[in-house]
């Protein structure tokens, strides 16, 4: 066995004790303990000399019950806990890429990365990798909000910046992102050269299947 193998058997041996290790504990727990209890109730109250009196015969049936009564509540925590660990998050990630430096996204239930990209004479390009998490699969058609600040400028009244709405799509039969595309050119803004938005065509689809539809047979 190399070592390779090692790992991935080692890997799957953790994974399964921790789905499946409470789960061992409990039967072992109600195959031996009260096992062992329910065989030595049965000794003292079979036992002929000496007979066991009242007080003893009440201690060995508190034993016996208290051990079923652990086992089974054992059970039922092993049985929820193997519940929980099943429980997966569903992930969509998209890019949103070619924003100002300063742009800002926020996502609800997920996460966002920035990526600066550097551009020879220019400021550099921004992209936001976003994960979209959720505990249901996605669905054709659903759609996620972002809040979007396309550039952070000084507006001189200390008025905090305004957040625009950010609406993505998944197109229902391609499975592709649809959204804006914005139309920008590079321009001097206090002197640098600035990306600057000069029309957006909303709620694009991807334009290649447009122009390239799937040919029916």
């Amino acid at each position: 066995m190399n070592d390779d193998s090692l790992l991935n058997l080692l890997d799957k041996l953790s994974e399964s004790a921790f789905r499946y290790g409470p789960a061992f504990f409990a039967l072992l727990f109600l195959l031996f303990l009260v096992r062992t209890t329910s065989q030595e109730y049965q000794k003292v109250v079979s036992r002929k000399d000496p007979k066991p009196d009242a007080a003893e015969k009440s201690l060995y049936a508190g034993l016996l019950i208290s051990s079923w009564t652990a086992g089974i509540i054992l059970v039922a925590i092993s049985v929820w806990y193997f519940l929980f660990t099943q429980q997966t998050k569903h992930t969509f990630e998209i890019v949103i890429g070619g924003l100002h430096p300063s742009a800002i996204i926020a996502v609800e239930n997920g996460y966002s990365r920035r990526v600066l990209r550097p551009v020879d004479g220019a400021l550099p390009f921004l992209d936001f990798h976003i994960a979209i998490l959720r505990d249901k699969p996605f669905r054709k058609g659903d759609k996620f909000y972002l809040s979007y600040i396309p550039e952070l400028r000084d507006s001189g009244s200390g008025a905090p910046p305004s957040w625009d709405q950010v609406t993505l799509e998944i197109d229902p039969v391609e499975r592709d992102i649809v959204q804006n595309i914005y139309i920008r050119r590079v321009e001097k803004v206090d002197g640098k050269l600035t990306n600057v938005d000069i029309d957006t065509i909303p709620m694009v689809r991807d334009p290649w299947k447009i122009d390239n539809p799937p040919k029916s047979n």
